[in-house]
């Protein structure tokens, strides 16, 4: 099903007749609103109140539970926050993408009357999210002026997190590439628009390049790689692709898989023994090798993990304490604790809700977003700083949004669209 995205958006302002201010980056969409601000004219910053962002997360609850815009009591409430308060402003918006703040910001920026409480002569905010049982994002902003209450104003801003990757790309389902924070654009050589049939994608070892496969079982490079033959089958059976740790630009090794359970070498690669295999049933949903390369594991549908083994290696143990749905193809990815061998395994499963299971010797799951009852989870990768005692990393979903769990840093995304065209994260 295609998902169009929806916004509304409503403002009011009211004159006056007031619990300690806070900072300037509270929230992220304070921090989007000051941004603004600076840019338009050199407008002073507006500083936190948790007496605002209070009564915002009541409103933001309330259009949650009502399923539609509108404005109460806000402003009114809002003038009790600070002595002195002289007007007060909100925004209110909501977006089927879940909580999205550059997103909101836009919408907000875009249209006069929220332009103008944004941009007005206010020196407090408070905002909050809700998000409704449907995923859709409810959001309130509260603004306030209240002369000469205003804190001192905020030091130079803190240098940006630096990325904790070499690279990372977001994959779309026309074959379209999108770097993630940081990371260099690269194009792929596969690209079909209108046509939702690229499957997976793999990154090199060295993040030089890599491959997008198609669901014919064609792989198509981009960046510092050549393409060689892989497993073909004329018609939307191939699942996923992966390298080997020691594959390089010159000499790509790895492996495709099927719907069916099978894995192909390609490049040389050694074959393997093991996995699962599910003839004429198209199960097989993602897989995995160990940071030795000397096995992995292939994800079902179901959430069932099954060890297979490279060349002469001796199988992977088997995991038991996995997530699992009998008979529910609910299962979507797969992703493993960097450094994960045969002797110390650990990684997590990516529910279509959101859901981030551990398995091995993995840890408890921290954070996650999660959209109950709607199957919109695409893809989940471990940030290279996880360890198996405290996951980190982030899950995308269907519209592109990147949701950093366990600690992890948010990162910007490269692909944010009105529909359900995320496929999967490539990282290293």
């Amino acid at each position: 099903m295609t998902l169009a995205l929806t916004t509304g958006l409503l403002s009011v302002l009211i004159p006056s007749g007031a619990v300690a201010a806070d900072p300037y980056n509270t929230s992220a969409q304070q921090t989007l609103i000051n941004q603004d601000r600076s840019a338009n004219g050199g407008l002073a910053p507006l500083a936190w109140n948790d007496c605002l962002a209070g009564i915002a997360k009541q409103n933001a609850d309330r259009i949650a539970a009502q399923g539609y815009l509108s404005h109460t009591n806000g402003p009114t409430l809002d003038l009790s926050c600070l002595p002195g308060a002289t007007y007060a402003g909100e925004n209110i918006a909501y977006t089927s993408a879940g909580i999205n703040d550059p997103q909101v910001n836009d919408m907000f920026m875009n249209s006069a009357p929220h332009r103008a409480n944004i941009l007005g002569t206010y020196n407090y905010v408070g905002t909050a999210w809700t998000v409704a049982s449907n995923g859709w994002g409810y959001i309130a902003e509260e603004f306030l002026n209240a002369p000469g209450t205003v804190p001192p104003p905020p030091g130079p801003p803190a240098p940006p997190v630096p990325d904790p990757f070499k690279a990372m790309f977001t994959l779309d389902g026309w074959g379209g590439i999108h770097a993630d924070g940081g990371t260099a654009k690269m194009t792929s050589t596969g690209y079909w628009p209108n046509w939702k049939i690229a499957r997976a994608m793999a990154l090199l070892p060295d993040a030089s390049g890599g491959y997008v496969l198609d669901g014919y079982g064609g792989v198509h490079q981009f960046g510092a790689t050549h393409q060689v033959p892989t497993a073909y089958y004329g018609w939307d059976i191939a699942r996923d692709v992966v390298f080997l740790p020691t594959a390089t630009g010159a000499n790509p090794q790895g492996y495709t898989l099927d719907g069916w359970g099978g894995i192909h070498p390609f490049g040389g690669a050694p074959a393997t023994v093991g996995g699962g295999y599910w003839p004429n049933f198209d199960i097989a949903k993602r897989f995995v090798l160990l940071s030795d390369g000397t096995g992995g594991y292939i994800l079902d549908g179901w959430g069932g993990l099954h060890g297979f083994a490279v060349g002469s290696n001796p199988m992977p143990p088997t995991i038991t304490n996995f997530g699992y749905w009998p008979h529910w193809n609910i299962a979507r990815d797969i992703a493993l604790t960097p450094g994960s061998t045969a002797s110390n395994i650990s990684g997590v499963t990516l529910d279509g809700f959101g859901g981030v299971h551990p398995f091995g010797s993995a840890g408890a799951i921290r954070g996650a977003a999660y959209w109950n009852g709607w199957d919109i989870a695409r893809s989940v990768r471990l940030s290279p700083q996880s360890t198996a005692a405290q996951p980190q990393g982030w899950t995308l979903d269907g519209y592109g949004g990147l949701h950093p769990f366990g600690g992890a840093p948010a990162v910007a995304t490269g692909l944010y669209v009105g529909q359900d065209l995320a496929v999967q994260i490539a990282e290293q």
